[in-house]
């Protein structure tokens, strides 16, 4: 009797065709994808070609008057006292604060704390930022929390336009 309630129980299932009419998939890198198949999917191979993946934010400076990422921002013609900056990640926000003192190397320091990839090239004296992960989501914006962030943003060549202090006056 056991034998033959096993038996039974096993091949109970076979009277829905869904029990053999079962669908396979594969994929060549789940990495980039993943595939699932129903009952119903037709049979057939389908190929899924992958022509562009996300990127991660980025932002090149402008080139600016800097001899090493020893420079200060007081060397590049900031005057200002603390400088904020806000560094936003998709949904996050973190402050950055750097006064006339900082050094490039600093400031670059401040932007990899806050969750950026960043970098200042003494080759061609200008800041690389990005973000360290791809996607819309992880998108950034570098902007003044204050008048001194808007200006330091602007000396440092990552903020273009004009120069706020000319524009509005000197903030304290």
């Amino acid at each position: 009797n056991t034998k033959v309630y096993s038996l039974y129980s096993n091949i109970s299932s076979l009277r829905f065709s869904s029990a053999y009419s079962l669908k396979k998939t594969t994929v060549s890198d789940s990495t980039k994808a993943t595939v699932t198949a129903s009952s119903t999917a037709p049979n057939g191979t389908q190929r899924l070609r992958i022509t562009n993946t996300a990127k991660s934010g980025s932002l090149t400076g402008q080139a600016v008057n800097a001899k090493s990422d020893g420079t200060t921002l007081a060397q590049l013609g900031y005057t200002g006292g603390d400088a904020k900056i806000n560094v936003n990640i998709g949904d996050a926000t973190k402050t950055v604060t750097i006064s006339a003192t900082s050094t490039l190397s600093d400031v670059v320091k401040q932007f990899k704390n806050a969750g950026l990839n960043a970098s200042f090239d003494t080759n061609y004296k200008r800041f690389y930022i990005s973000s360290k992960e791809t996607g819309v989501d992880n998108d950034f914006t570098l902007t003044g929390a204050n008048a001194d962030g808007a200006d330091a943003l602007y000396r440092m060549g990552i903020a273009v336009g004009s120069d706020i202090s000319k524009q509005y006056g000197k903030y304290s």
